[in-house]
This record gives C-alpha cells, structure tokens and sequence, in this order.
C-alpha cells in the first residue's frame, strides 16, 4: 500500500503497538496530549477533568471565562439574578451574594428598604 504516513493522514507517525500513548479516561489513541498526575490525557478528557465548570450552565470552559463572586462563569452565562439579561464586561452589583444590573440593583435595594421600613412600623404598632 506504500508509505503509512501517507494512508494514514498527515502528520502521522506510526509506532509500535506497544509504544503507542492512550488517554488514561477514554483509551484513546493520543495525538495531541496533556499530562497531569504523571497519566496522559487528551485533550477533551483533560478539559472535562481539570478546566473549572460554569456556574451558570455546569458546562466545562474551554475558551474564555469570567470570574465573578469567586466562581467561573461564560461571559454569556454571568446575567443578572433579576431580569436575566448579560451583564456587559461583567460589570455587577452584588445584592445577598447574587450580581445584578444597575437598574435591577436599585430596584431590589429600593424594595428591601420599603420592607424593612413596612416591618418596623409594624412592630411599632403592635
């Protein structure tokens, strides 16, 4: 068949069967690899093991991250706790350890004084 760099795609080096690296997780043969614990990982079992997970949607992140109120976040999971919309350049307010946009941060905080102020009246009354 000729040469085997050429029938198996490029860049491809064979080796003898016994040299040959598997991932530690899913016993695939490795190509591109990562090392960690002295046991090689691709690069996929790698990210799934050791990349931080988004606090918003669990998912593993590969690329970028925001990291916000000590946790790991996709910029497009970081939202607002009230309205739900992306925090732009994760700029927030924190209220009881949840971020908020700036309107929804002044509207939370407007509510939380007109409740204690409901309840202190009420206990004056009684």
């Amino acid at each position: 068949m000729g040469d085997s760099t050429i029938s198996h795609g490029v860049g491809y080096v064979p080796q003898p069967e016994g040299d040959r690296r598997m991932c530690a997780l899913c016993n695939t043969s490795l190509g591109e690899e990562a090392t960690a614990d002295d046991k090689p990982y691709c690069v996929q079992c790698f990210s799934k093991k050791y990349n931080p997970k988004c606090h918003g949607c669990g998912e593993v992140l590969v690329d970028s991250c925001l990291i916000a109120l000590d946790k790991h976040w996709h910029p497009r999971c970081f939202t607002c706790a009230s309205c739900k919309q992306p925090l732009p350049n994760g700029e927030h307010y924190i209220i009881d350890d949840l971020p908020y946009d700036r309107d929804c941060h002044w509207e939370k905080r407007l509510e939380k004084r007109i409740r204690i102020t409901q309840e202190a009246h009420a206990r004056l009354e009684h």
